[in-house]
């Protein structure tokens, strides 16, 4: 098999991955793309901010994201700490309202708009095999051999690369969230969190006319006495924010701050939830992915690896700072 030559191959192609392949089809570099999924499975809960569409913008894909079934949000609902409910209207933002996403058409547009840069998008193949071969690395994905002499790992929290190159994650909290889904005709434009004894509620309509609510515990603190997950989400819905049916089988997700050790070395660099995945109440996981990756130049093309890895580790930081100034705040009430 004849090796194809890149001058950057990135494994993952959701909104890390298809940023940084635009910013990097705008340096004039040849790009692969390499997604293992179709886009094609469900990803509900996304709150897109207004202040994120200046990325969208950017990224030459405002007329794309328009284009698209999201339902408008006009702020966020939040009854957290002892001053009880508080409400942060979107209508002073230049952007106008927020958006609860189509996860799934929104990856499938940025895919697109990364493809109509010039990238080469490849969807629904899983990466193979990695090795170095002097100062190259070899991939095969598919029928795909690739050479390139930079990879970026934009495969979100399971880090296919890091994994493989030993590079250790760290954790913060134990934090998963119980998510369920059901029929809502109900027009209400607002994100709603609720802080409750052993975690807290976060609920929004989604497009197509469906509520999601999902409940986020620490579970190392969740005490099941032999109970399943849908006796822990009986037992609280209760206190959900709207009325949550009480007999669902929510599905489980990894909701905890993650954290790599290293962001960026010799010929390779980590973006998006791969290098720092985010804890949910900061709603900012859309945000980070889009900036990440659009960092990618500076590293590749301007060799500012150790830049790249300090604006890292100061978000690390600051988010951290943020999820436990908002915890505390949340046990105190």
């Amino acid at each position: 098999m004849t090796p194809r030559c890149y001058d950057c191959v990135l494994i993952g192609g959701g909104p890390a991955g298809a940023a940084a392949a635009i910013a990097l089809r705008w340096a004039g570099a040849k790009v692969l793309v390499v997604e293992e999924s179709q886009f094609d499975t469900a990803r509900r809960g996304e709150m897109l901010p207004p202040s994120v569409m200046s990325l969208i913008e950017r990224l030459g894909a405002a007329e794309d994201f328009a284009a698209g079934q999201h339902w408008p949000v006009w702020g966020v609902v939040s009854e957290w700490g002892p001053e009880g409910a508080s409400v942060r209207d979107f209508i002073t933002s230049p952007y106008g309202s927020g958006w609860h996403l189509d996860r799934v058409s929104f990856d499938r547009m940025l895919a697109r708009v990364a493809a109509r840069w010039g990238s080469e998008v490849q969807l629904g193949v899983p990466m193979e095999k990695i090795r170095r071969d002097g100062r190259e690395w070899v991939l095969q994905s598919g029928s795909t051999l690739a050479r390139t002499p930079f990879v970026v790992d934009a495969s979100g929290r399971r880090g296919w690369l890091l994994r493989r190159m030993g590079v250790r994650a760290r954790n913060e909290g134990n934090l998963i969230g119980l998510a369920a889904t059901w029929p809502d005709a109900t027009a209400d434009h607002w994100t709603r969190i609720r802080a409750v004894e052993g975690g807290w509620w976060y609920t929004a309509m989604l497009p197509g006319g469906q509520r999601l609510a999902a409940f986020f515990t620490d579970v190392g603190g969740c005490n099941l006495q032999g109970a399943g997950w849908s006796d822990v989400w009986r037992s609280m819905a209760h206190s959900c924010p709207v009325a949550a049916p009480q007999e669902m089988a929510p599905r489980i997700a990894a909701a905890h701050t993650m954290w790599r050790e290293q962001v960026e070395g010799e010929a390779w660099m980590a973006i998006g939830d791969a290098a720092l995945a985010r804890d949910p109440l900061s709603a900012s996981g859309i945000r980070w992915a889009l900036e990440s990756g659009l960092r990618v130049p500076e590293v590749l093309l301007h060799g500012e690896s150790a830049k790249y890895g300090a604006w890292v580790e100061s978000e690390r930081r600051e988010h951290l700072d943020l999820r436990r100034n908002y915890y505390a705040l949340a046990c105190s009430a």
